[in-house]
């Protein structure tokens, strides 16, 4: 990525697949804003944090409402968070193939067949973070167990026991695998992170599958998986005035009784709309905003706005109001 220099890049967590979770920084103010991708996996909008991580580490880059960027980042510390969930954008990816260790598991939950990971070694004592009753360390050797052995000796048999040969029905069954593996917004234990958060959950188990799924599975407590749980806590410690959610879907929302009116005055003059009705306190940001008394924006874009060729073009509409929240 261009200007990479330009930011620290800071390590909150590992995902269930052994995956750095990255932050990029910069500047060093003492009021912060983080710019988060979507939670599902969805590398368009990766792809739209990481363009705009660009924009404001070229040398070239010039702001616009006169806003200068030098004293920005003595007074702002902005924080990028372009890939949340790894192991979904792995799993997506066509890097994900039957020789890798855990290929055969991600398929047995992609089809519905049985649970496959042992339940949890501890039962929840709050809403899983540190406070109340998490442990990393338990955390940590409770994800270890769970992983699957990467020895020659497992993924030699893992490839020779492979359903996938050369002849067509096979063919097209592996078609059919990569299109239920393009839908995956799990993280690699099947968790959907972005309903494994203290926001709605008792209602998403409710109605969410009973094993763990490609998607909608909010696992057995809040905050279970590494993903959502370094998440939190890295919200927790850098507490920011502004969480920016981008994912996919249409317009914006806000916490019902946070300080939205100036923030929705300055999504509606940028053209983005809200989304109507949509329970704000159901999301990650949405939950965060409540705990931690911060604000939070939620900016849905259709899903064509984010394809590769359509980048700059969704950029440039969104720039101003970046811009703006930078400065919020």
């Amino acid at each position: 990525m261009p200007e990479i220099g330009f930011y620290e890049k800071i390590t909150y967590g590992q995902s269930f697949l052994r995956f750095p979770l990255e932050a990029f920084q910069a500047g060093g103010g003492k009021t912060s804003v983080v710019f988060l991708s979507s939670f599902g996996g969805e590398s368009g909008c990766g792809r739209l944090v990481r363009r705009c991580m660009e924009d404001l580490g070229a040398s070239s880059f010039q702001g616009s409402g006169n806003i200068n960027l030098s004293l920005l980042f003595h007074v702002r510390t902005v924080f990028f968070l372009p890939n949340p969930n790894p192991d979904s954008v792995f799993i997506k990816s066509s890097e994900f193939t039957p020789a890798h260790p855990l290929y055969e598991r991600v398929l047995r939950i992609a089809r519905g067949m049985q649970n496959v990971w042992e339940p949890c070694a501890r039962e929840p004592s709050g809403a899983g973070n540190l406070q109340n009753g998490g442990d990393m360390r338990n955390m940590k050797e409770r994800v270890d167990a769970e992983r699957p052995s990467n020895s020659d000796e497992g993924r030699t048999a893992r490839e020779t026991s492979s359903p996938i040969s050369g002849n067509s029905a096979q063919n097209r069954w592996e078609a059919s695998v990569r299109n239920i593996f393009a839908l995956w917004r799990a993280n690699g234990r099947g968790v959907d992170v972005g309903r494994n958060f203290n926001a709605n959950f008792s209602s998403f188990k409710k109605t969410a599958p009973a094993l763990a799924a490609p998607r909608d599975f909010c696992g057995d407590y809040p905050e279970s998986e590494p993903e959502s749980l370094f998440f939190a806590d890295f919200v927790r410690k850098v507490r920011p005035r502004l969480l920016v959610h981008i994912d996919v879907g249409k317009g914006f929302s806000l916490p019902a009784q946070r300080e939205g009116p100036y923030l929705e005055n300055l999504c509606a003059a940028h053209g983005i709309l809200p989304l109507v009705p949509f329970d704000f306190s159901c999301t990650p940001e949405g939950w965060m905003a409540g705990e931690q008394n911060l604000h939070a924006l939620r900016i849905g874009l259709p899903k064509e706005f984010l394809y590769e060729n359509r980048l700059e073009k969704t950029y440039a509409l969104l720039r101003p109001l970046i811009l703006k929240l930078l400065v919020f």
